[in-house]
């Protein structure tokens, strides 16, 4: 421990020693920095005075004056390098001190110091050059920062000294960058009065590169300074180059992308830049719409474009260049405005999307690549570590320069400084640490021995070469010295494509010991918070990084796929689905972290897997100590890394071993090694090597003849292309590089020695291609090999070597000529062709051999396909009568390259003599073999016959239509026509060296006037002989006017293999389809084959051989076979239609066109044109969809037709026997699935449904195309060659147009819209039958009418005038006038004619509101964002806007609810359809229920609010319901409830209740017995008794009783007899049919009154209505339950007679000295109850009279009290407080009845009114239909008054 203890001490001792040492350090230095700060200032205040005596206007000034400011400026320039070194050591020593603070503050202060220096000196160098340029007699000066700098010269304005300098870029050749230097130059320089020598000079040091040696040389004189102007300006200048700059800018251009407004300002600029100069150089033809206005067009997207031509049309502006060029700026500057009003004015991309993909390089900031700003070192538009001038100087050069600019040492940024950067990652060259840029990595200083970090390689391995990348080619060519054999060289040429950067992908496999081992290495790929270690493949010859697809989805990156195109091996391509996207890429040791962009994929590498160098290093000595890195888990290829992030791949250092070794590379990645690997040495898998690349589609099995192969696909190729010829919808316009080559074909092309000269269409300025003599020479060994073996063939191969030179088309090259800087030397090889008449050698330069993964090929553009398309061509040879034949000689060859172009169109050739050196020859014309020679040549010849159509028509007319490449094949009306044009294509071509020979007709009379040369060979005019020819492939009979066919049989010695079979079916050529029902059996036996998965050498079962042997054996009968060439007779026309049928098969389906012709004598005569046939998807497709894709198929093919031969498609009839075709014909696209949409779609967008008919399947010719056809029954079958029969009838007897019906197509419906279309489709129907479409003007004006339907008060329909029948009646009288009287509709109007006026209706208001919600959906765009339909999500259905509710997948609801039809708010339709709904249930129910009954069919706008507003409108129900009882004040209590009677029942008033069942004993039946209450009016007190039934006499016998026991009463008073509130119906009915005169007579002979209240006023006998209810209360409640008898409910009649006497009058006080409340037993027994009799017997003697008279007072008492107490508590109203106005006389009212429905309430009229004293009516006499009824006004609901 103490030993630890002491270490730790002496180390800690140490370092504070060490930082001892460092402070006293830092002390020294701030006092130097101190001194030499100081020494600045003095300095500068020298400058200053200095520079104001020279500026004071005193000039000329003395040189002495000068040299002393330079002197002055060249010591402050070295004091200030003397303090920045102060400064470097400072921040070292603060680093060291790990004191940060302080480090970033000896930043800044230099930053400051270097800020302030620079000013002045700028100041001080701005005077001494102005003063130079005006004294002429000081030298330029030598101490500027930057040689690039100058002012304008003084004009005596002293102003313009203060202006900002000019900076000169520095121009190194790129011609596109001439315009902007020369100006620059010319006006700071060139106008300055300066001497031509300094001018030269300045000319100099503004030049560098290729520019810079153009001009060296010349010398310093004026006449040097001129030469080199003139030389600059030829070389990089001229009007012809400015503008094409300028177009090509534009045509290079991506297209802009959709609101990309910085996008959009950057076009409308560059467009206004070309317009300029095309103004201004008199280009006046280019600026109009012609084909460069065309391209131009194509970079705006759809959106704008529209907007374009829009504009144009409101404008009525010309389109033109000029036009175009004001919309775009002021469609620019309108998006520019809106965006910064947006998003305020910041800087970034406008579009306010952002696509931030710049990746973190390590190294390179590639940020500042994107920078717009201007580079500090030449002032060119790009950064600094881009600068070629910057990178071109030495490291202290670099350092000098990056102090002096003020730029970062870490990015080489200008905006900040080093301790600003955002970059910290070490530089890492040779094991550097520093964080400088790695542009400034080395000796700063200059000093050799200062050492650097460096990486040192392993000890064990120092004996080993070990190079940095400096050293590579001297590694290279030692591994030279080590080629392998040729066959072995060429044999790793055509395995590894590693380098070639248009290659990116193939695999082979092949089978041996060794395989080759490529650059893998570990590396960590981060998305989010996830990370993943993958292997990566460092693929320098892929230009993309790719990923696979699996890792992609385990790190969770998302985004969109999309189609994309990469180039494989041999020039082939392969399409398939990728997503692009940024994703993080970590080294191991985490000294690299960059972003990079890549693209997904499936399978990267194949089953490449990665190789494992820790496991294996051992094997080789010099790779034991390399450090590589662990490979993933994953041991397959997951990363693809291409030369897109080179600065992550490219070799810092190599460790190379012996010849046939790995080598080990070092890269930023880390460790890689690549190189041959022995597979046995190492024990890896040796199965399989797989050479690099990225993908491979495998179709077959590899074959080992790759001739045979090639001739194979060869033939595929042109047997599918004439199956799709005729059917493939048009391609799109020309593409950017078709463009480009348009266009620099048309700048080039010129007129000279009575030929056309024009450039190659190269890719870039010029190609850029190595020396590949080797390849030259091996190839013309092979050639002569070949041509040894066949010398006929040999002779014929120089002797067209030797008429190229005798026509000029060549020249030798002498030895003596210098080698041009560049040469290609083209490969050649003969191509042989029998059955040629003239020409049987041809010769064919090979421009797309590559070398080091070059050819002239690649490095030119084809361009664009300009001749007319092959099927067009032929269809128009079959127009007209008289066909005309001829061929361009030699057509290539009429083309003259240009100079510069010649030496990249040599060849080598020796005559076969293989002794001697091949001699190189040089074209002078277009050769046979480059990609670009057909663009160019049809260009020209097109161009040639554009500029001659006014002295040669019919030729331009043959030219541009009949014309396939140098073959012309015109048909014309007459002979002397086709004289014509022979003789004007003959000229025409002459003038142009464009000789037309082989001259053929099927008329003598033009071949007599054609030269013998120039007619066709076996051509016999005597004996009127004429050969069999082809014309475009097709054989023509030319004497019978004829097609034919001609075909072997194969031998019986061919093996019938897939391979064999299909050679030879793809051997017929049909491009008519003449014979499609004969080959589509082979098609559906090749289909067969494949499906079995045979070997493609593999013999074919015999069930199959069979098949093919007789379908073989058919082929010597196509001989037989004769198609008329010409499609019609030679008779007057009257008319031209096109008629196609189709059909389908489940394995095929077809298409025949055929041509109708109706001549003026009445006959008709048809022809097929062309039939096409394809094969069934191997994918199960129902029968319906394959008879779709026939018909389009067909539809395809017509317009193919009618374009050809100039018909409108209106002349087009479409046949199919499949009503499901024509149903989804017949409907819109949108309303079936998305297969037969999109197909339905195409077919509406080229064809009108009115087009198509029906066709029955036996008379459909098409289905021979479908099923097969052996050559005798096709020459046999009329109905193939002419179509069916009907077609030479007249129309009206043709099959008839209507599709019957279709259930299978319902299937392809949406199941959404299936219940829609079901009704669209009988409307569709309907409108057919009709024969007319009802149009929107049948509506009537929905505001003349108040009914929807006309409803009655019951809410029954009735027939009458209402707006749905009078629109019915409308449109059937429409549709009546146009048919005949037999089919006329007659009688009421049915469900459909109802449904459809109702729906034209509702159609018609939703247009009227919403117009542009209908117009959105209709284009299948969004709603606008401030529509009221947005929250309900519209769709159309059947032309109604309806809202797409969330109930779709209801199977109990009906359509027409989940789709409910949407009403506008507040319309007139709106409030109709309300309006009916609430009249159709009686006005009864309410708001929720009426809107309810309104969902079931339509989503009504704020429904509810319409519901309530129609209800308040409602006339009825504010008739009905709305209208309250009559009200009046509360009447003053009647006399007779106020007088003192001093009797009870004096006033009493009489009423009924019941029944209740008794007992009568046993087995016999119960009885009713009723309750007959008597209430006295005053003192409330009730009597009971029981009545046995409610006749007269039952209540005379009970009233009887009572009055036995309380005496007489003088008025009696009931309830009319008419109405018992609480009674039940029986008392009603029974009460209904008493007495009552009868009781009225009996009681009136005692002195009774008998009074009766109004019926239904139970309010008038309140008195006893509540007795009534208290007196069943206490009944019910003793009986409960209980059966009793008649005896028994007596009694309990008695007991509540007692309790409702006992009752409280008034309120019952709780003081116990108050008097007791007051009862009605007080007035009846003198007290409350109780008992009646004391206990005890009184034997006190009583009085009587005294007795009497205290009975008498305690009565009187009682009385007293009752008026005391209890009126009173009587007298106040409970309600009806306020009186109202009386009902009158005449008044119209509603009788209401309770127990009835509103709606059947009488309406009534007042008779009579009884006013109270008071004056009040309260009782009224009304009249109901003859009945006059008297009632209280509480029964009665006025209608006329508003207040009651």
């Amino acid at each position: 421990m103490d030993f630890t203890a002491e270490i730790s001490g002496n180390m800690l001792e140490n370092d504070e020693d060490l930082n001892e040492d460092r402070m006293a350090k830092v002390e020294a230095l701030k006092a130097e920095k101190r001194k030499l700060k100081g020494a600045i200032t003095r300095q500068l205040n020298e400058l200053a005075g200095m520079v104001a005596g020279v500026s004071s206007g005193v000039e000329p000034r003395s040189s002495e004056e000068i040299k002393e400011i330079k002197a002055t400026l060249q010591r402050l320039e070295n004091i200030k390098e003397k303090t920045f070194e102060i400064l470097e050591e400072l921040r070292t020593l603060y680093q060291e001190l790990k004191d940060t603070e302080m480090q970033v503050k000896v930043g800044d202060e230099a930053d400051k110091l270097n800020e302030k220096i620079e000013d002045e000196a700028s100041t001080v160098r701005r005077v001494l050059t102005s003063v130079a340029w005006n004294t002429q007699s000081v030298s330029p000066p030598s101490y500027s920062s930057n040689s690039n700098t100058s002012l304008p010269h003084r004009n005596g304005d002293s102003g313009l000294n203060n202006l900002e300098r000019i900076r000169i870029p520095t121009f190194g050749g790129n011609k596109t960058d001439f315009q902007h230097w020369n100006a620059t130059f010319t006006s700071c320089v060139d106008a300055t009065a300066m001497s031509a020598q300094f001018k030269m000079l300045r000319l100099e040091a503004c030049l560098a590169g290729e520019a810079l040696e153009t001009i060296k040389g010349l010398g310093y004189s004026e006449a040097a300074y001129e030469a080199a102007k003139s030389r600059l300006l030829r070389k990089y200048g001229g009007n012809r180059r400015e503008i094409q700059c300028h177009v090509d800018e534009l045509i290079k251009m991506k297209p802009i992308k959709e609101e990309n407004v910085k996008e959009l300002e950057k076009f409308a600029d560059m467009l206004e830049r070309a317009v300029i100069n095309l103004q201004e150089n008199d280009r006046a033809p280019d600026l109009e719409a012609g084909t460069l206005y065309t391209i131009i067009l194509e970079k705006l997207p759809e959106k704008l474009l529209s907007q374009y031509i829009r504009w144009l049309k409101e404008n009525k502006r010309v389109e033109s260049l000029i036009t175009l060029k004001d919309w775009t700026s002021e469609e620019a500057d309108c998006q520019v405005h809106a965006t910064e009003i947006k998003n305020g004015l910041k800087s970034g991309n406008s579009s306010g999307k952002c696509h931030d993909r710049r990746s973190k390089s390590f190294g390179i900031n590639q940020a500042d690549d994107k920078r717009k700003g201007t580079c500090k070192v030449c002032g060119a538009g790009h950064a600094v570590w881009n600068c070629d001038v910057f990178t071109s100087r030495s490291i202290q050069e670099k350092w000098a320069t990056a102090k002096k600019l003020g730029l970062c040492y870490r990015c080489l940024g200008d905006d900040h400084l080093g301790g600003d950067c955002p970059r910290s990652r070490v530089c890492n060259i040779d094991g550097c640490r520093d964080k400088h840029n790695r542009l400034l990595h080395g000796n700063r200083n200059g000093n050799n021995n200062k050492s650097q970090p460096q990486r040192a390689p392993p000890q064990s391995t120092q004996h080993q070469l070990t190079r940095t990348i400096q050293g590579r080619k001297e590694i290279q060519s030692n591994r030279n010295d080590h080629t392998p054999s040729q066959g072995t060289q060429e044999r790793s040429y055509r395995l590894s494509t590693e380098g070639d950067a248009n290659t990116n992908s193939t695999s082979l496999k092949i089978q041996k010991a060794e395989k080759v081992a490529l650059r893998t290495v570990p590396v960590i790929l981060k998305h989010g918070k996830k990370r993943m270690l993958v292997n990566c493949f460092l693929d320098e010859g892929s230009d993309t990084t790719y990923v696979n697809e699996d890792v992609v989805e385990e790190l969770g990156v998302k985004g969109e796929k999309e189609l994309i195109t990469v180039n494989v091996a041999n020039d082939h391509e392969v399409r398939f689905q990728s997503m692009t996207f940024a994703i993080g890429l970590e080294s191991v040791d985490g000294s690299v972290d960059a972003k990079i962009v890549a693209q997904s994929s499936e399978k990267i590498c194949g089953g490449m897997k990665a190789v494992d160098w820790v496991e294996i290093k051992g094997n080789w000595n010099h790779l034991q100590d390399i450090p590589f890195p662990k490979l993933a888990n994953r041991k397959k290829i997951d990363v693809l890394l291409g030369t897109d992030n080179y600065h992550l791949m490219y070799p810092e250092k190599e460790v190379v071993g012996g010849v046939g070794e790995p080598c080990a590379r070092l890269c930023p990645l880390g460790w890689t090694a690549v190189g041959r690997i022995n597979m046995e040495k190492t024990g890896a898998d040796h199965n399989t090597s797989l050479c690099h690349t990225f993908r491979m589609q495998q179709f077959g099995e590899v074959t080992p003849s790759v001739e045979q192969s090639d001739d194979l696909n060869a033939m595929l190729k042109r047997f599918w292309d004439l199956e799709t010829m005729g059917i493939t919808p048009p391609k799109p316009a020309m593409t950017s590089d078709e463009s480009v080559a348009w266009h620099k074909v048309s700048q080039s092309i010129k007129f000279e020695n009575d030929h056309y000269v024009v450039a190659v269409p190269w890719r870039n300025e010029r190609p850029s291609l190595p020396n590949n003599r080797p390849l030259a020479e091996r190839r013309l060994e092979s050639t002569e090999r070949k041509l040894e073996k066949n010398p006929e063939i040999a002779d014929s191969y120089q002797k067209v070597i030797k008429e190229y030179l005798e026509k000029k088309y060549i020249r030798r090259v002498s030895p003596d000529e210098p080698t041009p800087p560049e040469e290609w030397l083209l490969p050649h090889f003969p191509v042989v062709r029998a059955d040629r008449s003239t020409t049987k050698t041809r010769i064919v330069f090979d421009a797309s051999a590559k070398f080091q993964g070059k050819s002239l090929n690649s490095e030119a553009l084809p361009g664009p396909k300009l001749q007319a398309d092959m099927f067009s061509i032929l269809v128009r040879f079959r127009k007209e009568l008289v066909a005309l034949v001829g061929d361009v000689s030699q057509m290539y060859h009429q083309l003259a390259l240009t100079v510069e172009d010649r030496p990249l169109h040599r060849f080598l050739w020796r005559n076969m003599d293989q002794s001697k050196e091949p001699e190189v020859y040089e074209f002078l014309r277009y050769v046979f073999g480059g990609c670009y020679c057909p663009f160019c040549a049809q260009y020209v010849w097109q161009k040639h016959a554009d500029d001659h159509k006014t002295e040669y028509p019919l030729a331009a007319e043959a030219v541009k239509n009949s014309c396939y490449m140098d073959d012309l094949m015109p048909s014309v009306e007459t002979v002397e026509t086709a004289k014509e044009m022979r003789q004007q294509l003959t000229k025409l071509g002459d003038k142009a060296g464009f000789h037309i020979r082989k001259w053929i007709s099927q008329k003598p009379e033009v071949i007599t006037d054609i030269p013998e040369a120039d007619r066709a060979t076996k051509v016999d005019l005597e004996k009127k002989e004429f050969p069999v020819t082809k014309t475009l492939g097709v054989v023509w009979i030319v004497q019978e006017d004829k097609f034919s066919f001609s075909f072997v049989p194969p031998s019986d010695e061919l093996v019938l293999t897939k391979r064999n079979v299909l050679k030879k079916t793809a051997s017929i050529y049909d491009p008519f389809g003449f014979l499609t029902p004969f080959v589509v059996r082979a098609k559906i036996l090749m289909q067969e084959a494949w499906m079995e998965a045979f070997g493609w050498d593999e013999e074919l079962p015999d069930r199959f051989k069979m098949e093919w042997k007789r379908w073989f054996e058919e082929l010597g009968e196509l001989g037989a076979v004769r198609i008329s060439r010409c499609l019609k007779e030679d008779k007057k026309l009257r008319d031209v239609t096109i008629h196609t049928f189709s059909d389908a098969s489940e394995k095929a389906y077809a298409a025949a066109s055929y041509i109708r012709h109706e001549y003026e004598d009445g006959t008709v005569s048809t022809r097929l044109v062309a039939a096409k046939s394809k094969l069934a998807p191997l994918k199960v497709m129902s029968i319906p969809r394959l008879e779709l894709m026939g018909a389009l198929t067909g539809l395809r093919l017509t317009l193919k037709i009618c374009a050809a031969l100039e018909l409108p498609r209106n002349k087009a009839t479409f046949w199919v026997d499949s009503v499901n075709v024509g149903f989804w014909v017949q409907g819109q696209s949108r309303n079936f699935k998305p297969f037969v949409s999109h197909r339905v779609g195409e077919i509406h967008d080229e064809s009108s449904p009115d087009q198509w008919r029906y066709v029955p399947t036996k008379l459909n010719p098409a289905d021979q195309g479908t099923r097969g056809a052996s050559v005798q029954e096709l020459i046999k079958d009329d109905c193939w060659w002419y179509g069916p029969s009907f077609l030479k009838i007249r129309e009206d007897e043709w099959p008839e147009r209507k599709f019957g019906k279709a259930p299978e197509a319902y299937k392809e419906v949406k199941s959404e819209k299936r219940e829609q279309f079901v009704e669209k489709e009988l409307s569709i129907n309907a409108q057919s039958y009709y024969g007319e479409t009802v149009t929107p003007k049948s509506t009537p004006n929905p505001m003349e009418y108040s009914k929807w339907y006309r409803i009655n008060s019951k809410g029954k329909l009735e027939i009458g005038m209402s707006l749905v029948r009078v629109t019915g009646w409308i449109n059937r009288f429409l549709a009546n006038i146009t048919r005949p009287q037999s089919d006329r509709e007659s009688g009421e109007l049915n469900p459909r004619e109802l449904k459809q006026a109702e729906e034209q209706i509702i159609k018609t208001a939703q247009q009227e509101c919403f117009p542009d919600e209908i117009r959105a959906l209709e284009d299948d765009k969004p709603l606008p964002s401030k529509s009221t339909l947005l929250k309900i999500t519209p769709k159309l259905y059947g032309g109604l806007l309806r809202s797409n509710t969330r109930l779709r997948y209801s199977d109990d609801l009906p359509e027409e609810t989940k789709f409910p039809i949407i009403l506008p708010k507040n319309h007139i339709v709106t409030r109709l359809i309300v309006k009916y709904h609430h009249e159709n249930e009686g006005h009864e129910m309410g708001v929720n229920f009426t809107l309810n009954h309104l969902r079931e069919k339509y989503f009504v706008l704020h429904g509810r609010q319409q519901v309530k507003r129609c209800i308040k409108e409602c006339a009825e129900c504010n008739r009905r319901f709305r209208g309250c009882p009559a009200r009046q004040q509360m009447a003053p209590l009647p006399r007779i409830r106020l007088e003192i009677t001093q009797k009870p029942f004096t006033n009493c008033a009489t009423d009924f209740a019941g029944p209740f069942y008794t007992m009568q004993g046993r087995g016999r039946p119960r009885r009713k017995r009723y309750l007959c209450l008597f209430v006295c009016l005053q003192t409330h007190c009730c009597h009971l008794e029981m009545a046995t039934s409610l006749e007269t006499d039952a209540f005379l016998n009970a009233l009887t009783r009572m009055v036995a026991r309380r005496g007489w009463p003088k008025l009696m008073l009931s309830d009319n007899g008419s109405n018992y509130v609480g009674a039940a119906r029986e008392i009603k009915e029974l009460v209904d049919s008493m007495d009552q005169e009868k009781v009225q007579r009996l009681t009136s002979n005692q002195g009774i009154e008998w009074q009766f209240n109004p019926p239904e006023a139970p309010h008038f006998g309140g008195v006893f209505e509540r007795m009534i209810q208290s007196a069943k209360r206490a009944i019910y409640a003793i009986l409960k339950e209980a059966d009793v008898n008649d005896e028994e409910l007596q009694t309990v009649f008695t007991g509540a007679e007692s309790l409702l006497n006992s009752r409280p009058l008034t309120t019952v006080s709780g003081d116990v000295n108050d008097e007791t409340t007051l009862t009605p037993n007080h007035f009846l027994i003198g007290q409350m109850g109780g008992e009646l009799a004391p206990d005890t017997v009184d034997t006190t003697a009583v009085s009587v009279r005294r007795r009497w008279r205290r009975i008498q007072e305690l009565i009187r008492r009682v009385w007293s009290r009752w008026m005391r107490e209890y009126l009173p508590s009587i007298g106040s109203r409970s309600k009806w407080f306020q009186p109202s106005k009386n009902l009158t006389v005449g008044d119209l009212v509603l009788v209401i009845d309770p127990n009835a429905p509103r709606r059947d309430w009488k309406l009534g009229r007042i008779e009579a009114v009884y006013p109270g004293k008071d004056g009040l009516v309260r009782v009224v006499d009304v009249r109901t239909k003859g009945v006059v009824k008297r009632r209280p006004i509480s029964r009665i609901s006025p209608l006329e008054s508003e207040e009651y």
